[in-house]
Protein backbone atom coordinates (compact mmCIF):
# COMPACT_ATOMS: atom_id res chain seq x y z
CA UNK A 1 0.00 0.00 0.00
CA UNK A 2 2.83 2.40 0.86
CA UNK A 3 4.64 1.56 -2.38
CA UNK A 4 1.46 2.23 -4.35
CA UNK A 5 1.00 5.68 -2.81
CA UNK A 6 4.68 6.52 -3.33
CA UNK A 7 4.46 5.49 -6.98
CA UNK A 8 1.32 7.59 -7.43
CA UNK A 9 2.96 10.58 -5.76
CA UNK A 10 6.07 10.21 -7.90
CA UNK A 11 3.97 9.91 -11.07
CA UNK A 12 1.99 13.01 -10.11
CA UNK A 13 5.11 15.06 -9.44
CA UNK A 14 6.74 13.91 -12.68
CA UNK A 15 3.55 14.75 -14.60
CA UNK A 16 3.31 18.22 -13.04
CA UNK A 17 6.97 18.74 -14.02
CA UNK A 18 6.49 17.37 -17.53
CA UNK A 19 3.33 19.35 -18.37
CA UNK A 20 4.99 22.82 -18.58
CA UNK A 21 8.06 21.32 -20.23
CA UNK A 22 5.85 19.69 -22.84
CA UNK A 23 4.01 22.97 -23.40
CA UNK A 24 7.21 24.97 -23.81
CA UNK A 25 8.66 22.23 -26.00
CA UNK A 26 5.60 22.28 -28.20
CA UNK A 27 5.79 26.07 -28.62
CA UNK A 28 9.52 25.75 -29.30
CA UNK A 29 8.82 23.10 -31.94
CA UNK A 30 6.19 25.32 -33.54
CA UNK A 31 8.59 28.27 -33.53
CA UNK A 32 11.43 26.15 -34.93
CA UNK A 33 9.30 24.66 -37.71
CA UNK A 34 7.95 28.11 -38.53
CA UNK A 35 11.44 29.59 -38.83
CA UNK A 36 12.61 26.54 -40.80
CA UNK A 37 9.72 26.97 -43.24
CA UNK A 38 10.58 30.65 -43.61
CA UNK A 39 14.24 29.77 -44.14
CA UNK A 40 13.50 27.17 -46.81
CA UNK A 41 10.87 29.37 -48.48
CA UNK A 42 12.95 32.56 -48.72
CA UNK A 43 16.10 31.40 -50.65
CA UNK A 44 14.20 30.29 -53.81
CA UNK A 45 12.38 33.63 -53.88
CA UNK A 46 15.63 35.58 -53.66
CA UNK A 47 17.26 33.28 -56.24
CA UNK A 48 14.28 33.67 -58.61
CA UNK A 49 14.65 37.44 -58.54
Amino acid sequence: MIFCSVAQLRWRSSFSWAAPVFKSGRSLLAFGSNSAVKRTASPPLTLGR
